[in-house]
C-alpha cells in the first residue's frame, strides 16, 4: 500500500460514513501542495492546520503525515534549516513506535531526516548520513521511484563534499533510470537533476556543459510546472 493509496481509502471511505471532519484532512493538504511555489508560507501554515485536526480526531497516522510535510515545507519550499532538524528527528523518533510499523511514509521520513544532515552540517554530520544513505538504498526496491530521491541526495551529497565525479554519476544514474519510466515522471525528477548538472558544470567552469544543461532543465521544468527549479535554471542561463 502507497501512501496515496491510504489517502485515496481514508478520503472514501469517511465520505461513505458522513465524516466532513476527517474528510478535510486529505483537502488540507492537497490545498497545501497547490500553494508550495506560490505562497509556501500558507503551504506551512495548511500543514500545521492538518496537524491540529488531526490531534483532535485522534488520527496518529495523519498526526505523522502532516509533521512529516510540515519538515518538507521548511526543507524543500522555505529552505528554512533553523528548526527543522529537531523536527525529522522527532519524526524519526516516532516512525519506531509499534502503532507506526504499517505507516507507508517511512521513507519520506528517513529521507527528510538525511536532507536535513546534508544540508545543515554534511562533513559534522558524514557517519549518520552514509549509514541512511546505505539503508535507503537497501531497503528500497529498485523500481519503486523512490530511486531518484536517493540519486538526488547522493548527488546533493556529493557537491556539498565537492567530489564532483561522484555527483555527475548519480545525475547520470538519474538519466539512465529515466530511460524506462514514463514521461511525465522523469521530466519532474530529472529538473531537480539538471540543476545538479548546472552546479557540476559551472563549478569546473566548464561553460558549454553549463549552457546544455540549463536549457535541457529549463523545458524539462515547464513541462513539469516546478517554478523555483525553472527560475535557478534560467539564472543558470544567465551565467552561462
Amino acid at each position: 500500500m502507497t501512501i496515496w493509496d491510504w489517502i485515496d481509502d481514508f478520503f472514501e471511505t469517511a465520505l461513505s460514513q458522513g465524516d466532513q471532519q476527517r474528510a478535510r484532512l486529505p483537502l488540507i493538504h492537497s490545498r497545501g501542495y497547490e500553494l508550495r511555489e506560490t505562497d509556501p508560507e500558507q503551504t506551512l501554515a495548511l500543514f500545521e492546520e492538518g496537524k491540529r485536526l488531526s490531534l483532535a480526531l485522534n488520527e496518529p497516522w495523519w498526526t505523522l503525515f502532516f509533521d512529516d510535510w510540515c519538515v518538507t515545507a521548511y526543507e524543500f519550499f522555505l529552505r528554512d534549516y533553523r528548526t527543522v532538524l529537531d523536527r525529522a528527528v522527532h519524526n524519526a523518533l516516532e516512525l519506531r513506535k509499534p502503532a507506526y510499523t504499517l505507516f507507508p511514509m517511512r521513507f519520506s521520513i528517513q529521507r527528510n531526516l538525511v536532507h536535513a544532515y546534508i544540508s545543515i552540517d554534511p562533513k559534522g554530520y558524514a557517519d549518520r548520513i552514509e549509514d541512511a544513505l546505505s539503508h535507503l538504498e537497501e531497503t528500497t526496491p529498485v523500481e519503486s521511484d523512490d530511486q531518484y530521491l536517493i540519486f538526488g541526495s547522493r548527488r546533493e551529497y556529493a557537491l556539498e563534499l565537492n567530489d564532483l565525479e561522484l555527483a555527475e554519476q548519480t545525475a547520470h544514474d538519474s538519466l539512465k533510470r529515466a530511460d524506462s519510466d514514463e514521461e511525465s515522471l522523469a521530466w519532474h525528477y530529472l529538473t531537480f537533476c539538471y540543476c545538479g548538472l548546472c552546479e557540476i558544470a559551472w563549478r569546473r567552469r566548464d561553460w558549454q556543459a553549463l549552457k546544455d544543461a540549463a536549457n535541457e532543465g529549463e523545458e524539462l521544468a515547464k513541462k513539469s510546472k516546478l517554478q523555483m527549479e525553472m527560475t535557478e535554471l534560467i539564472i543558470w542561463q544567465a551565467v552561462a
